[in-house]
């Protein structure tokens, strides 16, 4: 079977989980999702987020020891990792709406 898609995709989502495993530099689990103009949507899950030894952040493809599930070129693995970084950065600042009265709710614990 072969399939041709003259598509272009863009980035729709990025789904952050922080971890906390054993290993400290370990630090989320990330879902991307991408659109397209015309077919709909894929998801890639079980990405990883780690903190460098070296200073900065390195973003790891899903595989197993015997097979990897997407292949990712270095150009595109570096914009997806400042993608993820930011969003990852995101996840600790509250969502603040403000209510009747004058007074604010902070809704980052129910999440």
């Amino acid at each position: 079977m072969e399939i041709r898609l003259k598509e272009k995709f863009y980035l729709a989502n990025i789904a952050i989980r922080k971890l906390s495993y054993k290993n400290p530099n370990q630090l989320a689990s990330v879902s991307l999702t991408f659109k397209g103009d015309d077919i709909g949507q894929f998801t890639i899950s079980s990405f990883t987020l780690w903190k460098s030894n070296y200073g900065g952040y390195n973003l790891t493809v899903p595989s197993t020891k015997t097979f990897k599930y997407a292949y990712v070129d270095k150009p595109l693995l570096k914009k997806l990792l400042d993608e993820v970084v930011k969003a990852y950065d995101l996840e600790d600042i509250p969502i603040i709406e403000e209510m009747e009265g004058g007074k604010y709710t902070d809704h980052h614990d129910k999440q």
